[in-house]
């Protein structure tokens, strides 16, 4: 059996909004609950970032926004309770096409966040980043 070097997940999109507007989904404290978790402030270049408060007041998601280049790339690290301490990477580009954006996700170094490979991880998270992209899709944002 072949092992998988640093496996990553990828995934894309096509929406019927501008990159502007996907942007803010994207970023906007008041818009990213209504795809993916709700968040506590508005995503900002080199500030923490928490999503999706629990009961005991802890964020399902956290991390710091690394790389903010307004309608085109998001990057943040990416932590979850199962990482135990771990950090991983997502990536976001988004491109203008005809009608909308084109919208690529990169999630990596999932397995060095938590020190191996898991596959029921990782397939938790591919599916969790499908239904919220999809979530994100029907968003119908205007602005197209």
């Amino acid at each position: 059996m072949k092992k998988l070097n640093s496996p990553a997940i990828r995934k894309t999109a096509f929406i019927k909004a501008k990159p502007e507007t996907v942007w803010a989904f994207l970023t906007d404290k008041e818009l990213l609950g209504e795809w993916y978790h709700p968040a506590r402030e508005t995503l900002a270049h080199g500030k923490p970032y928490m999503l999706g408060m629990k009961d005991d007041g802890k964020p399902t998601v956290w991390g710091e926004v690394v790389e903010f280049a307004p309608c085109s790339r998001l990057v943040t690290t990416f932590s979850i309770a199962p990482f135990n301490g771990g950090t991983s990477t997502v990536i976001w580009k988004l491109q203008s096409v005809e009608g909308g954006t084109y919208l690529e996700l990169t999630h990596e170094g999932i397995s060095e966040a938590i020190g191996s490979f898991s596959l029921a991880l990782m397939a938790a998270l591919d599916e969790g980043w499908s239904r919220h992209l999809a979530r994100l899709a029907s968003c119908n944002p205007s602005g197209a």
